[in-house]
């Protein structure tokens, strides 16, 4: 048999020290959380001084009726279903919103591409109705994307977009 040695000597362990952090000081670390956390509200009082509500349209009911009570509007690559609104009861599905809305729903196939494009497209789509949200204002917007939407720049989708838009009026709203 072979003998055992129990000492202290003979047991090899390392011992794991914590680090600090080599890159900034703690603090820094705690300026940096404060300064970012200021530029958080600033955004967010821009946010609550536009007035108009931005929402989506949420089930397939609200899509329907986009669908049959809307006006179509055709471009090369995309086809909206516009609804206006000014009253409460000409959308039925209310929900509470206020003075001020714009409900937005996006339908892009899987012949659009794989997940990675499609929400690229949407991410688009969802940038250029803000940028344009003053025209936009009490409507109810359904963009059906076709296939090329990839194709396109931004610049030529803002083209088509406005042109589609060009028509609207007052006298469309009910």
């Amino acid at each position: 048999m072979y003998k055992r040695y129990i000492n202290e000597a003979n047991i090899s362990t390392t011992q794991y020290t914590k680090k600090k952090n080599t890159w900034f000081s703690a603090q820094d670390e705690d300026q940096k959380r404060q300064e970012g956390h200021q530029c958080k509200e600033s955004k967010r009082k821009k946010k609550a001084c536009s007035l108009i509500v931005v929402d989506s349209l949420k089930n397939k009911k609200e899509f329907d009726f986009v669908y049959k009570k809307g006006n179509k509007r055709y471009a090369k690559n995309f086809t909206l279903y516009l609804l206006p609104f000014c009253s409460k009861t000409s959308f039925p599905f209310f929900r509470e919103f206020g003075n001020d809305i714009f409900l937005l729903g996006l339908s892009v196939s899987k012949k659009n591409g794989k997940a990675v494009q499609r929400n690229f497209i949407k991410r688009r789509i969802r940038f250029l109705c803000r940028s344009h949200l003053e025209k936009l204002r009490n409507y109810a917007l359904i963009f059906v994307v076709k296939q090329g939407m990839l194709e396109l720049s931004y610049k030529q989708l803002e083209e088509d977009f406005l042109k589609c838009l060009k028509g609207l009026s007052q006298r469309e709203r009910f």
